[in-house]
């Protein structure tokens, strides 16, 4: 550190030429950034000042600076290498005395004065969203008593991932759920434009954007009628939080086809399919064959394997295979597995008769499986490999990538079809015994089919374990080419997208 002396003269010159702003809390010198220290003329910075402690100000001169009354060598430093106290938010927002209101200039701004209104508290707290905003890219608008109109549709969607984020912090919501949610912003700003109005959004923008997500796979094909509903009740969940939170005066009128409803859905995406030249191809039918099924096998995993079993005799889907306990699957009188639960997804009761090879290929898999972590995981069939159970969020991702990676081996992988496919397949065939109640009874559906009224079905409190083995044995009869259908007859398909 440097050894500079700083004379007497040089206080009665600071005494002279400073002055003590009590407003502020500082001392300021407002010359012309010269100093002279004996004898020597110093150029100081366009403004110099320190807060003031203990009665004493610290001094600062070209690049030395020192707190004046203070030998402690540590508190030397250069004042070119220095950094200014840290700006905050409270301190960026400052108070246009001539016009009486608050505002903010500076590069996130672009220099330009953005008037955030004549109360402190709720300025400031704007600052904080709009500097969030304005750092990741997006334009933004504060909101003051007649500004309401001024969000844009970037601003709403910063402001929702905002507030998921906190969401995230405290536990509320998944990092899954998160990441999915990113995604239906990124897609809302695409659709309509980070700098579109969102009170200047009509009924024709809506109309066009239906179709915007109705067209929107890479290979120009549609989405199915569940995945369009899903995205356009995303995209108004969004403006309706932004209603909520006050960013908005009043919703944007969708118009009467957004969504639109399922036939019309229908006619403009095959209108649209023929003028792109996309044809209809089995391909895209969610149904596995039985050569399939059987190459699968041959070279899956004993827990991918058990996988499949599991899919195609009792119909789960992906979340449900997180939950599964030994516990569910017990053996009567006779001899017979049966496998017993409620559904997770609706909560209805559940009883389906489980094939001796499902039962082979899940005590395989419970060989294989990582020691779990704790006394209460020696139930689960599956565990990750810390030895804990699969989150629902994020097994289903991994049950995809291990799934398609056994259709990839097994030659059969095909766009469209995945493990929800042995659901598909498992409905088809299971029809073949002629007893729906009994099938959907499996499924776990709140309603037994169209044929049937809700009434039937709340009335129903059981049924005879031989229509739930008929069922069974209708798709092992297929799966193992028994069945008539399966050796001669070949069945008719419906074309589903």
């Amino acid at each position: 550190m440097p050894q500079i002396t700083i004379t007497q003269a040089l206080f009665r010159q600071l005494d002279d030429q400073t002055d003590y702003d009590a407003d502020g809390g500082h001392w300021k010198y407002p010359g012309s950034g010269k100093i002279t220290i004996d004898g020597k003329c110093y150029r100081a910075r366009q403004l110099w000042w320190a807060h003031k402690n203990d009665g004493q100000y610290p001094t600062r001169m070209g690049s030395i600076c020192k707190v004046a009354g203070c030998c402690n060598p540590d508190h030397w430093f250069d004042a070119s290498k220095s950094q200014r106290p840290p700006c905050t938010i409270e301190t960026e927002v400052k108070y246009h005395s001539r016009h009486g209101y608050y505002y903010v200039a500076n590069n996130l701004t672009g220099g330009r004065q953005v008037s955030l209104g004549k109360d402190r508290a709720i300025a400031v707290n704007q600052w904080r969203e709009g500097r969030s905003i304005l750092q990741s890219g997006l334009p933004w608008s504060p909101i003051t008593s007649a500004s309401h109109h001024s969000y844009t549709v970037g601003a709403v969607a910063t402001a929702y991932r905002l507030a998921l984020a906190e969401r995230l912090q405290k536990g509320q919501v998944s990092p899954e759920h998160v990441a999915c949610m990113k995604g239906r912003c990124d897609r809302l700003v695409k659709y309509f434009g980070a700098k579109t109005l969102v009170a200047a959004l009509t009924p024709k923008h809506f109309d066009a954007v239906s179709e915007q997500v109705m067209i929107s796979r890479v290979d120009g094909s549609r989405r199915n009628w569940k995945g369009y509903q899903s995205e356009i009740s995303k995209m108004r969940h969004i403006l309706t939080w932004a209603r909520k939170q006050n960013l908005l005066p009043a919703l944007p009128d969708y118009g009467s086809n957004f969504p639109m409803g399922r036939q019309a859905y229908e006619r403009e995406a095959n209108r649209q399919r023929r003028t792109k030249g996309v044809k209809i191809t089995e391909s895209r039918v969610k149904l596995f064959q039985r050569p399939e099924i059987t190459a699968m096998l041959d070279v899956a995993d004993d827990d991918v394997k058990a996988w499949i079993y599991i899919g195609l005799n009792l119909a789960l889907e992906n979340k449900e295979l997180s939950y599964l306990c030994a516990g569910d699957f017990s053996q009567d009188s006779a001899g017979e597995w049966w496998f017993g639960e409620n559904r997770i997804k609706s909560g209805e009761p559940r009883l389906a008769h489980v094939w001796p090879e499902t039962i082979d290929a899940v005590k395989a898999a419970m060989k294989v499986r990582p020691e779990p972590a704790e006394d209460e995981f020696e139930d689960r069939l599956f565990l990750n490999a810390h030895g804990r159970p699969l989150r629902p969020e994020v097994s289903n991702v991994q049950f995809t990538r291990r799934f398609r990676s056994c259709m990839e081996l097994a030659d059969c992988y095909k766009a469209y079809r995945g493990f929800q496919s042995l659901r598909h397949t498992f409905r088809t065939y299971a029809g073949n015994c002629g007893d729906t109640e009994a099938v959907e009874w499996v499924m776990g559906h709140e309603t037994f089919g169209k044929e049937f009224t809700r009434e039937s079905s709340t009335y129903t409190h059981a049924i005879a374990r031989t229509r739930l083995m008929a069922v069974s044995k209708a798709v092992h009869d297929w799966l193992t080419g028994k069945g008539a259908e399966s050796a001669a007859e070949p069945m008719v398909q419906t074309l589903s997208f």
